[in-house]
């Protein structure tokens, strides 16, 4: 839109569409993430079409009992840090 300078029509979208695009980008990059977080050794299958990312989330969880113990705590660990570094040491 900003190539187009299409800012005119920004101003029309409701702040809940906004909301729910950011949302759906955001649940897409996680579970995109979620094999390289769990340490999840191998290639997940290679699926295309409608309700890709919930087999995608099928097939990680399906592989969680094998996901390496360092990289889940290292992956837990770190998303801790930054939890609480956002939410309680961000407002002082």
């Amino acid at each position: 839109m900003g190539l187009l300078h299409l800012e005119l029509v920004t101003t029309y979208l409701s702040d809940q569409l906004v909301a729910g695009f950011t949302t759906a980008a955001s649940v897409h990059v996680l579970i995109a993430q979620l094999k390289d977080l769990f340490g999840i050794a191998g290639p997940l299958p290679s699926r295309s079409g409608a309700g890709l990312l919930f087999r995608r989330l099928y097939d990680i969880l399906i592989r969680v009992p094998s996901a390496n113990p360092a990289t889940l705590c290292l992956s837990s660990t770190a998303i801790l840090f930054l939890v609480v570094g956002k939410d309680w040491l961000s407002p002082w």
